[in-house]
C-alpha cells in the first residue's frame, strides 16, 4: 500500500480526476460492511486526501454475511450460525470517502469458480489458490457501471475484460470510458500477459472508448478509442503513469447488441448441422428402400 501510494503521490495534481490500483491490491479479506473500521481502510483515504478530489479505484478482496444460503459460492462459518460469500472487487473511494463495491462477475475455471460444484460440493476442495480467496467466488447477477466526479465507467476486473459482450452491457448502461484493474503476476514473462493486454485493445475499438488499464506487474497502460496503446509501463518495473483520457457517450452498434454476429452465425450453424444430419438419414434410407 505504501508503494502504490507513493506512485500515486508522484503523478497526482489539482486536474487528477482518478488513481487506479491493481486487483487484488488489497489482499486480505474484510467484511464490507465493516471496512470503514479497517486500519488500512483509512490509511487509504489520509493518503488519497493528498491528491485533492481525485476517486481511487482498487482490487480487493471482500465478503459478506448472510443468515442463509444465497448461492453456490455460499460458505458455512465454522463454528458459527450463517454464511459468508467471499468476491473479487473492485473498491471505488471517491470525494466523500464512502466505499462502493462491484464484484467481478465473469469467473476464472480452477481459480474463483469449480466447475459443477452445485452438483458436486467436494470439488470445492480441488480448487486452486491464485492469489486472493480460493474456490467458486460470489459474483454480480448483471454488468454493472460506477459513477464518480460525474464519470460514468466500466470498473473491469481481470478476466472480464476477454468478454466482448458483457463489456458492451456496461457500456449500454452509459459507460463513458472502461477501467480495467488486473493481477497478470502469476503469468510471470510468458505471451500470456501480452495477450490479455491485446484483449483490451479490442474492447477500445468495439465500444469506442478509451481505457486506463492497472496491472500489477504490467502492462498498466492507456487505450485510446481507436485501440492505440498511448502510454504503457515496462513489464516487471514499478512505474505509475498518467494521461488524459476522451469520454464518449455515444453507443456504437457493438455497444448496443453485443456479439449478435458470432450468435446468430452460431445458431445457423447449429441448424445446419441438424439439416446435415437430417439429409444423411433421409438418403440413407432411401438408399435401403431402393436396395
Amino acid at each position: 500500500m505504501d508503494r502504490i501510494c507513493d506512485l500515486a503521490d508522484s503523478k497526482t495534481n489539482k486536474k487528477t480526476d482518478f488513481v487506479l490500483a491493481p486487483e487484488t491490491a488489497l489482499p486480505f479479506s474484510f467484511y464490507e460492511d465493516e471496512v470503514e473500521r479497517i486500519i488500512y481502510y483509512h490509511y487509504l483515504v489520509e493518503r488519497k486526501a493528498n491528491w485533492n478530489t481525485a476517486s481511487l479505484l482498487i482490487g480487493a478482496s471482500t465478503k459478506k454475511f448472510f443468515k442463509n444460503k444465497r448461492s453456490r459460492a455460499s460458505k458455512k462459518i465454522f463454528g458459527g450460525p450463517g454464511y459468508e460469500e467471499f468476491y473479487n472487487s473492485s473498491m471505488l473511494i471517491d470525494q466523500m470517502d464512502k466505499p462502493k463495491f462491484i464484484h467481478k462477475s465473469k469467473l476464472v475455471l480452477g481459480v474463483e469458480k469449480v466447475p459443477f460444484s452445485n452438483v458436486f460440493p467436494q470439488l470445492e476442495q480441488l480448487s486452486i489458490n491464485n492469489g486472493g480467496a480460493s474456490g467458486t467466488l460470489g459474483i454480480e447477477d448483471y454488468a454493472q457501471v460506477l459513477t464518480s466526479r460525474g464519470i460514468t465507467f466500466a470498473p473491469v476486473v481481470c478476466y472480464e475484460s476477454i468478454y466482448g459482450g458483457f463489456i458492451s452491457e456496461q457500456c449500454k448502461k452509459g459507460a463513458e470510458l472502461i477501467f480495467i484493474i488486473t493481477n497478470d503476476g502469476w503469468w510471470g514473462n510468458t505471451p500470456g500477459y501480452k495477450q490479455h493486454l491485446a484483449f483490451a485493445r479490442l474492447r477500445a475499438i468495439e465500444n469506442r472508448k478509451s481505457i486506463a488499464r492497472s496491472a500489477n506487474t504490467g502492462t498498466s497502460c492507456f487505450i485510446n478509442q481507436r485501440g492505440d496503446v498511448i502510454k504503457k509501463t515496462e513489464w516487471w518495473k514499478e512505474a505509475s503513469i498518467k494521461s488524459s483520457l476522451k469520454r464518449n457517450s455515444i453507443k456504437t452498434f457493438y455497444s448496443m447488441n453485443g456479439d449478435i454476429i458470432g450468435r446468430n452465425l452460431g445458431a445457423a450453424a447449429t441448424i445446419l448441422f441438424f439439416y446435415s444430419v437430417y439429409l444423411f438419414f433421409k438418403r440413407r434410407k432411401k438408399t435401403h428402400s431402393s436396395e
